[in-house]
C-alpha cells in the first residue's frame, strides 16, 4: 500500500528539517511492514530560508510543491489534489510524528473501515509551554459529539482514506479573523457526514507552540470555528445513534 505523508510548510526555516526527519522515521518503521510512504511538502508563500532548507532536504522528500494560496486549509487542498496514495497522513511543518504513527495508524484505519479517520492518541505541546492531553475516541460512547460544538478535541494530525479528504476539503479562514480552525471544521463536517473519529493506542504528535504560531494568533483573538454541517440536531442524532449501537452489541 501506498500511503501520502503530506507536510504543509510557510515560513519554518529550519524547524522543517525536524519536521521531516520525524516523517522519515515513521516512514522507516512503515517499510518494515511493506508500506511504501510518498513525502509531499506543500509549502505556501515561503520564505527564502524555508525555501532553501526544503532544497537541502529534497532526499527527505518525494516531492515539493509551491503553492500560492496564503491560507493553511487551501494549501493542504493542493497537496491532497496531487497524492498518488491510497491513504493521506496531515503534518504541519513546524510539528512531529512519533516513529510508529504511519505503521500504526494505518493498520488501526484499515481495520476500522472505509468511513474511519484516526488521530494520535496523545497531543504533546512543546516549545513556549510543555503541556499534553489525551485526545477522546468516538468508540466511547461516554464522550458526546455534541463536545465538539464547544472546542475542538482532535489536532491537525489526521489519517484517512484519500478519497475522505477530496471529498471534504479544507476549508479557507475568512479574512476578518472571526474565524478560524479549518480542522476543527473539517472534523465537524466529516461527523455531520456519518465518518468516525479514532486515536490509535500509544501513538503521539508532538505540537511545537511558537509565538507567533497561527494557532496562538487565533486563541488571542478569540476567533470561532469556520462554519460547518454539524449542527446540535446532527449532533444529538449520532450520539443516540453511538448508544442504541452499543446496547445492541450488549
Amino acid at each position: 500500500m501506498l500511503i501520502s505523508a503530506l507536510v504543509n510548510g510557510h515560513r519554518e526555516g529550519r524547524l522543517l528539517w525536524h519536521a521531516l526527519e520525524s516523517v522519515h522515521a515513521a516512514a522507516r518503521v512503515a517499510n518494515s511492514i511493506g508500506v511504501e510512504v510518498e513525502v509531499l511538502l506543500v509549502l505556501d508563500r515561503p520564505d527564502e530560508i524555508t525555501l532553501e532548507v526544503a532544497r537541502e532536504l529534497s532526499d527527505l522528500t518525494t516531492r515539493t510543491l509551491i503553492a500560492d494560496v496564503g491560507d493553511l486549509g487551501l494549501a493542504r487542498n493542493v497537496g491532497i489534489a496531487e497524492a498518488t496514495g491510497d491513504v493521506v497522513a496531515i503534518l504541519d511543518a513546524d510539528d512531529l510524528w512519533g516513529s510508529e504513527w504511519i505503521k500504526k495508524g494505518l493498520l488501526f484505519l484499515t481495520s476500522s473501515g472505509p468511513e474511519s479517520i484516526v488521530h494520535p492518541q496523545v497531543s504533546q505541546f512543546f516549545g513556549g509551554e510543555s503541556n499534553g492531553w489525551q485526545s477522546p475516541c468516538m468508540s466511547d460512547t461516554h464522550f458526546p459529539v455534541t463536545t465538539l460544538l464547544m472546542i475542538n478535541v482532535w489536532t491537525s494530525a489526521a489519517m484517512g482514506l484519500t478519497k475522505v479528504f477530496r471529498e471534504f476539503p479544507y476549508s479557507a479562514r475568512p479574512s476578518d479573523g472571526l474565524f478560524g480552525y479549518e480542522d476543527w471544521t473539517w472534523n465537524c463536517d466529516t461527523i455531520a457526514a456519518g465518518y468516525s473519529h479514532y486515536v490509535v493506542p500509544q501513538t503521539i504528535h508532538f505540537i511545537r507552540r511558537r509565538e507567533a504560531s497561527l494557532s496562538r494568533t487565533m486563541m488571542r483573538s478569540g476567533s470561532l470555528p469556520i462554519p460547518h454541517g454539524l449542527t446540535l440536531e446532527r449532533a444529538l442524532e449520532i450520539d443516540s445513534q453511538r448508544l442504541r449501537s452499543k446496547d445492541r452489541r450488549n
